[in-house]
């Protein structure tokens, strides 16, 4: 998956505003298609777990690819986001 296209992007947002809206605690955002992300896609997705955390809710991004990891490293957004290695790992980890 390409997250470069801004139409696309907006509308991949607002459907994961809409699932957090209903998400009880936390909400697992499986990454494992996505091969690149344009900045306006990052944004989208501060957006979100900003918003998320606002609602005491947690947004756990799994499956990574390197690709995307290694942007997120050169970006920090490692730092930021909170990450898992699976979805297996993130429910162990910040609960269900």
């Amino acid at each position: 998956m390409n997250l470069g296209n801004p139409d696309w992007v907006t509308a991949w947002a607002n459907e994961l505003n809409s699932i957090l809206s209903e998400t009880p605690k936390l909400l697992l955002l499986d990454m494992g298609g996505v091969l690149y992300l344009s900045s306006y896609a990052i944004v989208k997705l501060i957006a979100l777990d900003d918003k998320a955390t606002k609602a005491t809710k947690i947004l756990v991004q799994t499956n990574i690819l390197p690709e995307v990891a290694k942007l997120y490293d050169i970006t920090r957004k490692n730092e930021v986001f909170c990450i898992a290695e699976d979805n297996a790992s993130a429910i162990a980890h910040f609960g269900a």
